[in-house]
């Protein structure tokens, strides 16, 4: 996993939530970018309609939306109804970029021999006001809580538009808050269409991996961290999902609230987003349809919490929401209390397809564990992985990277690929690297700390635990060019110190790679242990009928992947209207709340799925 910065252009539509919705939010529901704008400008009217002196009104939202465009549309049309208008731009009420660059820096360090690319960074439990200017924001609430009536009885409007125009000195001011939203994929296409800044930034130019490095350790944070605030609070007035550049959709917020507490009572599934690379692969492109004149797709980010998105059905159309945003309105509901409490409303795991068919190795890498995460980079979780094999070439080309060979040299391994990394050098990382053929079905266990990489020629669900970052050391990556031209970096220092020189091939036959044991049978039906180890919190089974089987969520969310048969429906025992129909490969999580449901095939050829849940 990596950070998201060059996915492909294409939104797949399939992946459609349909829960019944209240009447109220198709009759709420507006959109295109006139439609809305006319809706604020009546809000405005109604509003001052009753004689009140002055309306306020906020414009917030992700990084990546053009605040002032808006707003100065809604402007001409408040000012040709007789209103006088303040606009104030959010922008101003941050510290001199400097000031800024200074604060955050220790957090994103530059070190060419640590990290060559300036990859990683650093948490840090910022707020966005952290960011602003106390006299800039002084400034800009008397000017709002100055806002009256003219002596000839004009009302004046004032609006307050950008990333932290509803801050905390600023939001009781507001009579209303429009909160506008991007997916991490929208924002990535924006920056490499070159129309994002960070906040405060005005040095330019900026190179796109500065941009995104900022993003994911800052931007996002501190914006995250205000949209939840907002959103727990009953701040935001009206939502807007503002994806689609001129076509925006607006819900009132209580309706949105609405509409995510019916989601949670069904199966959810979010939106994969589809991202080219340097080894592969051709088999996700091909089963799920995509355009021809994508070269390849290396990565399919199933259920990645901070990158996917949640598309639901509002009549004919539809509104697409950060995932990030539903779990923080449904945490309970769709994690279970036990995970909310531990996580801190964290959704916990990940999911992606690694298709590396008709290509390459993926590169031999490790990942931190808990206490190097934390100590390094902030993070609470430990970078925990596993591969399920789902699909390999059948000429028994296809392998998995797993640990270092019993008699392996680590000195000599690292002493290797830090010569390759400076002289260009190949690497004999076969004398090294332990090899285990992959069969259809093998469960691979890939705790932090363990040196691994999906082999050719085959294609792997990853299931592991979700950072904000991308902690994948790379110790060798065969001397590869990345697709802007770049040799591909590689992280010795780090890896070096986190990779563990006991899990060597005969512990990972023992240890990581399992064989399944039985949990539960019935007739035509059975359910399997695949893979479960003490130091990582989630673990892996597998369901296996004919016909139907039957489960519970039980207070804890389950996450399910259909690896083999063709389609299934998964619906509740309680209430038969709440389903989902899973057609191959695709993941759904069953939330937390869900309780008894049954899994029917709608297929003629027997099922396999994966089932992903906490310990």
């Amino acid at each position: 996993m990596s950070f998201m910065t060059n996915p492909y252009p294409f939104d797949d539509t399939k992946a459609m939530n349909r829960p019944e919705l209240p009447k109220e939010a198709v009759n709420a529901f507006v959109s295109g970018e006139d439609n809305v704008l006319l809706f604020l400008r009546e809000l405005v009217r109604k509003n001052l309609a009753s004689g009140t002196s002055a309306f306020r009104m906020a414009l917030d939202g992700c990084n990546g939306v053009d605040y002032k465009a808006i707003a100065v549309r809604l402007k001409d049309l408040l000012e040709s109804d007789g209103y006088r208008v303040l606009l104030l731009d959010a922008a101003a009420l941050y510290k001199a970029s400097s000031e800024i660059e200074r604060m955050i820096s220790p957090f994103l360090p530059v070190d060419p021999v640590r990290d060559p690319v300036s990859l990683f960074g650093k948490l840090h439990e910022w707020r966005l006001e952290d960011l602003l200017d106390s006299t800039a924001v002084a400034e800009a609430k008397s000017a709002l809580l100055d806002c009256k009536r003219a002596d000839d009885g004009t009302a004046e409007v004032a609006v307050c538009y950008g990333c932290g125009a509803a801050g905390e000195q600023l939001v009781p001011i507001y009579d209303t808050v429009i909160y506008f939203d991007l997916t991490h994929k929208e924002v990535s296409h924006r920056v490499n269409s070159g129309v994002v800044r960070n906040l405060g930034d005005n040095e330019l130019p900026r190179e796109k991996s500065y941009i995104f490095r900022r993003l994911y350790y800052i931007d996002y944070e501190v914006t995250d961290e205000l949209k939840n605030r907002l959103l727990k609070a009953g701040d935001i007035d009206f939502y807007v999902d503002a994806n689609i550049s001129g076509e925006p959709k607006l819900l009132p917020g209580e309706t949105l609230a609405k509409v995510m507490s019916s989601l949670v009572r069904y199966p959810v599934r979010a939106k994969p987003v589809y991202i080219p690379g340097v080894w592969g692969g051709q088999w996700v492109k091909q089963i799920r349809h995509l355009p021809e004149e994508m070269k390849n797709c290396a990565w399919s980010f199933e259920m990645i919490p901070p990158e996917v998105s949640v598309q639901i059905a509002i009549g004919d159309s539809f509104i697409d929401i950060p995932f990030m945003l539903f779990t923080t309105a449904e945490a309970v509901n769709l994690m279970g209390e036990d995970c909310v409490r531990e996580f801190k409303g964290a959704f916990p795991i990940r999911f992606n397809y690694d298709d590396t068919m008709g290509g390459g190795h993926m590169s031999i890498q490790v990942h931190p564990h808990a206490s190097y995460a934390e100590e390094h980079f902030g993070e609470q979780f430990q970078q925990d992985e596993s591969y399920y094999v789902v699909k390999v070439e059948e000429d028994g080309s296809a392998g998995t990277h797993m640990g270092l060979k019993n008699d392996a040299d680590k000195n000599e391994f690292f002493k290797e690929a830090r010569r390759s990394e400076k002289d260009m050098t190949s690497v004999d990382y076969e004398k090294y690297i332990n090899r285990i053929p992959s069969r259809v079905g093998d469960q691979f266990l890939i705790p932090g700390g363990t040196v691994h990489g999906s082999g050719r020629n085959q294609v792997v669900l990853e299931i592991g635990s979700c950072t904000v970052g991308s902690y994948t050391f790379k110790l060798y990556d065969y001397l590869r060019i990345d697709l802007n031209g770049k040799l591909r970096p590689i992280h010795t220092w780090h890896g070096e110190n986190v990779l563990r020189d006991e899990r060597r091939a005969d512990w990972v036959a023992q240890n990581l790679h399992q064989k399944p044991r039985l949990i539960r049978e019935g007739d035509g039906w059975a359910e399997f242990l695949i893979g479960e180890r003490e130091d990582m919190f989630f673990k892996l089974q597998r369901l296996e009928f004919a016909e139907r089987i039957e489960d519970t969520a039980a207070g804890k969310f389950h996450v399910l992947c259909l690896v083999e048969g063709e389609s299934v429906q998964i619906r509740s025992k309680e209430h038969d209207e709440r389903s989902f129909r899973l057609d191959f490969s695709e993941v759904v999580v069953v939330p937390a709340c869900f309780g008894e449901y049954v899994i029917e095939n709608l297929g003629n050829k027997p099922c396999k799925m994966t089932k992903t849940l906490l310990k």
